[in-house]
C-alpha cells in the first residue's frame, strides 16, 4: 500500500420519516399518558382539599371530572337470561361512582358472583362514556348429583349456574363424583365431552359414577352399564365398544354389562347382568381382545 495522505471516508446521513400511522399512535400514547398524569394530580389535589373527617368513598367520587363517568354499561357474549342478571348486579353503581378503577373492581365482582363465567373482560370507551363487559360462559357437559344448578364443564370445572342458563328440555347426564380426587374430576370433563358426541355410544349417557378403586361406571339410557375404569384410552375404548356389543348380543342376548377396566391389558369382558365390584379373580365372561 502506498504511503501518502490518509483516506477520509465521507459518511452520508439519511433522514427517515416516521410513517403517519406510527406518528398518530405515538401522539395517542403521549396524550393518554398526559391524561393519566393530569388525573392523578387532580385526584391528589381533591383528596388534599377534603377535610380528614369527611374523607370517604362518596366524597372521593363526587368531585371526579366527567371524563371518568360511565353513562352506559353493556354485556356482550351472554344469553339474554344471564345478560339481565349481570346488568342488574352493577345497576346500583351511579355514573359518577365508577372512577378510574371501578371497571376492574366490577369485573372481579362479576367473576366471583357468577361462577358460570369462564372469561370476562372490560373495555371502556372514554369518549362515549360506555363500559362493555365481554363474557364467555363454561360449556356444560353434565349435571353434578346432589347439588341444584351445579354443572361440570368440558374442561372439568365444577360450577354453579343460574336456573335456565342451559337447555332444561335436554336430558343431561348426571355425574356422581363421590370422593374422587380433584385431578380425576378435572380429567372427567374432557372425557364426558367426547362420550356425549352423537354416535360415540350406542345410547345417550345417563349417569357416570365414581366407584373408588374400580374407577368410573357409566350407565346409558337404554340400561347398559359400562365399567369404564380409569379415564385413559377413551377414543380406543369407544372405537372397540360397538364391535364388542354386536358380538355380545349374539352370544348373550339382552341384559349384560361391559367391563373395560382391563383394557390396557388387552381385554374387554362382557358379563350377564349389571356391573359388579371388581372380583379378586375375573368372573367367567366373554373375553374380547382389543
Amino acid at each position: 500500500m502506498s504511503k501518502g495522505k490518509p483516506h477520509h471516508v465521507r459518511i452520508r446521513r439519511f433522514r427517515v420519516n416516521t410513517r403517519p400511522k406510527v406518528r398518530s399512535r405515538r401522539r395517542a400514547e403521549w396524550g393518554a399518558a398526559l391524561l393519566v398524569v393530569g388525573l392523578v394530580l387532580l385526584s391528589v389535589f381533591v383528596v388534599r382539599s377534603i377535610p380528614r373527617g369527611k374523607l370517604h368513598w362518596p366524597a372521593l367520587t363526587l368531585p371526579i371530572p366527567g371524563v371518568l363517568r360511565v353513562e352506559q354499561v353493556r354485556i356482550e357474549g351472554a344469553p339474554p337470561e344471564l345478560e339481565k342478571r349481570l346488568l342488574d348486579s352493577v345497576a346500583h353503581i351511579r355514573p359518577e361512582e365508577w372512577g378510574l378503577f371501578g371497571p376492574k373492581a366490577a369485573r372481579e365482582r362479576l367473576r366471583t358472583s357468577f361462577p358460570c363465567l369462564r372469561e370476562i373482560s372490560a373495555q371502556r370507551n372514554w369518549f362515549s362514556k360506555r363500559l362493555t363487559f365481554t363474557v364467555a360462559i363454561h360449556k356444560a357437559v353434565a349435571r353434578l348429583a346432589g347439588r341444584s344448578n351445579a354443572w361440570l364443564s368440558e374442561t372439568g370445572e365444577a360450577f354453579d349456574a343460574p336456573p335456565g342458563l342451559f337447555d332444561e328440555a335436554r336430558t343431561w347426564p348426571t355425574v356422581e363424583v363421590g370422593a374422587s380426587p380433584s385431578e380425576v374430576r378435572r380429567a372427567l370433563g374432557p372425557v364426558l365431552y367426547v362420550m356425549s358426541k352423537d354416535g360415540a355410544l350406542p345410547a345417550r349417557l345417563a349417569r357416570m359414577s365414581w366407584k373408588g378403586d374400580d374407577g368410573w361406571v357409566a350407565r346409558l339410557e337404554d340400561g347398559l352399564e359400562l365399567e369404564w375404569g380409569d379415564l385413559q384410552w377413551t377414543d380406543q375404548k369407544l372405537a372397540r365398544l360397538r364391535e364388542v356389543l354386536s358380538d355380545a348380543s349374539k352370544k348373550l342376548g339382552a341384559g349384560f354389562s361391559v367391563d373395560l377396566r382391563y383394557f390396557e391389558e388387552g381385554k374387554i369382558l362382557v358379563r350377564p347382568g349389571p356391573a359388579k365390584a371388581r372380583p379378586s379373580a375375573p368372573a367367567p365372561a366373554v373375553k374380547v381382545g382389543h
